[in-house]
């Protein structure tokens, strides 16, 4: 007996000296990291946000999109996200994290294989009980550029497009990290001291689909209902209501003057919309009354159907008239202003050389407005301290598909050589683009301005670090010099951009400075911000990035 409960021990120890040894380094270093404490989150997804739930206490994962389209995802930042409370107090919680990070690994690896993705773990220590535990989110919380959609590409062109019509030192970004918006504010205390109670930005209670979502779902159940319809009714009928902390919809009560029939359609088709997230307060889900004025009307194309407590909600779709500041379908989306001149793009373009003349190339794909703000102001007020000689756009195959994508004729890029025209030229090339994706065609672009520019000594590339260069064996075709201005780079540089001005004697500008990335030599260390890169003589290759 004493032998087989031995073997069994020795079983289990072999067991479990596997799974940790199956854990990648990238997870240990993930999981060894701070632990920022917050008495309790509240997430919906959302078009910056794709979160991949988990279960309290349990490892799986519910993938809320298709592999595909998760790799497809321009990642900024990965939150994981679990509660402190513990049953017992024999629970090992790295155990847990653990097992979720390797289904994570198993169902998407290049999650962790991008040393540039932020991680940050946070330990949610309002919870009390394993009933209670339920009510919190746990599992992971993708930050990501918005998905190259219409809706929200459209949104973007129409920002810059106004900025560009009366260009001002400010312009407005939309905030990607809707989850750093609920922590700040907090102590930034770390596991595993004691929480304290911090404050947390107050929500309203709001439908989990969103604004467009709600619109929808009112409009299919009006425009099916044969009172509405066959009576052709075209109504506003004002009712209050509560949103429960537990998410339930309660209480529904009209105006005295609500004809009986209206008020039966209107409450049937609330109380089939149980998809509301609580209003919030301090961490806390608190009950909360809904005021709405709908239009109940039998035509499915009306706009403007709803107002919530006196305010028209504001929508991502053509049709709904958009308003001074437009804002995509997502109930904690902001759009935040920034400074040009305290931009990457703004203060690199300070740093060029005076001595040269520049073939301009700049990536506008998704999420790059800002940026692209910055260079337009920039050289709206100093266009004659730096001789440009051209200006190329590219927008990374005019919303072809990838497998349409051909190495060297993906397209989609738009060249002027006169300042005037800069506006027009970047308004046609991110009109006829989608967004973009992960990976993007620069060397096919930069070979562009080399061969259509004869006045140029060098190429500035304006690029995003946040994307690979799909194209990089193209580029012993490049034959220029080519300085690449990197944006979106505040953990380092891609290797390819490294390789692309080292090959071509080309320098790197990095938040201001300027990195002679030739100086390198054979064995050598180069150091971008918090990343260091060792150099074989021929590229370079990431070998450490600090916490």
């Amino acid at each position: 007996m004493l032998m087989k409960i031995c073997s069994f021990l020795l079983l289990v120890s072999f067991y479990s000296t596997v799974v940790v040894a199956q854990i990648s380094p990238r997870i240990e270093k993930v999981l060894s990291g701070e632990r920022q404490q917050i008495d309790r989150l509240t997430i919906a997804n959302g078009s910056t946000i794709t979160l991949l739930p988990s279960v309290f206490s349990k490892s799986d994962l519910s993938l809320s999109a298709k592999v595909e389209q998760l790799q497809s995802l321009t990642l900024v930042k990965v939150y994981y996200i679990y509660t402190r409370y513990k049953q017992s107090p024999q629970f090992d919680q790295l155990s847990l994290d653990r097992k979720r990070f390797s289904q994570l690994q198993k169902s998407f690896p290049e999650i962790l294989t991008d040393p540039f993705i932020e991680w940050e773990i946070i330990e949610q220590t309002g919870c009390d009980s394993p009933e209670n535990g339920t009510n919190f989110f746990h599992g992971f919380v993708l930050v990501h550029r918005p998905e190259p959609s219409s809706d929200e590409y459209r949104l973007e062109l129409e920002r810059l497009q106004r900025f560009l019509k009366s260009p001002t030192n400010e312009f407005e970004e939309l905030e990607l990290d809707l989850v750093k918006q609920q922590l700040e504010g907090t102590n930034n205390s770390t596991a595993p001291k004691e929480a304290t109670q911090t404050a947390v930005v107050s929500t309203n209670a709001r439908y989990i689909d969103g604004n467009k979502g709600l619109l929808t779902a009112l409009k299919n159940s009006f425009a099916g209902d044969p009172t509405i319809v066959t009576k052709r009714v075209d109504k506003w009928v004002n009712v209050r209501f509560t949103v429960t902390r537990d998410s339930l919809l309660t209480n529904v009560q009209f105006d005295s003057n609500t004809p009986d029939n209206l008020q039966v359609v209107v409450q049937n088709a609330l109380l089939g919309l149980n998809k509301w997230i609580p209003a919030s307060e301090n961490g806390q889900n608190k009950d909360t009354t809904v005021a709405m004025e709908i239009r109940v009307s039998y035509a499915r194309d009306v706009s403007g159907m709803y107002t919530v407590n006196g305010s028209r909600p504001v929508f991502e779709q053509a049709e709904v008239e958009v308003l001074e500041k437009p804002k995509p379908d997502n109930s904690y989306a902001e759009l935040q202003k920034t400074l040009l001149n305290a931009s990457t793009v703004y203060k690199g373009l300070e740093r060029l050389d005076k001595a040269e003349k520049f073939a301009l190339v700049m990536d506008v794909t998704g999420s790059m407005s800002g940026n692209v703000a910055a260079m337009k102001r920039w050289i709206e007020l100093r266009n004659d301290s730096i001789a440009f000689t051209s200006f190329s756009f590219f927008n990374d195959g005019d919303g072809r598909a990838t497998r349409f994508k051909k190495l060297g004729k993906t397209g989609g890029i738009y060249t002027t050589y006169s300042e005037k025209e800069i506006g027009n030229t970047i308004e046609t090339a991110m009109d006829k683009g989608s967004g973009g994706e992960r990976s993007e065609s620069d060397i096919e672009a930069v070979i562009h301005a080399q061969n259509s520019d004869s006045l140029h000594t060098a190429v500035l590339l304006i690029a995003d670090n946040y994307s690979e260069i799909r194209d990089i064996e193209l580029l012993p075709q490049v034959s220029v010099p080519v300085h690449i201005l990197i944006c979106a780079a505040p953990n380092g540089v891609r290797e390819e951009y490294l390789n692309l001005a080292r090959q071509t004697n080309g320098v790197l500008i990095y938040y201001g400075e300027v990195i002679n990335v030739s100086e390198v030599r054979r064995g050598g260390t180069l150091h971008v911000g918090p990343a260091a890169y060792s150099f074989n003589g021929k590229n370079f290759k990431l070998i450490e990035k600090e916490k």
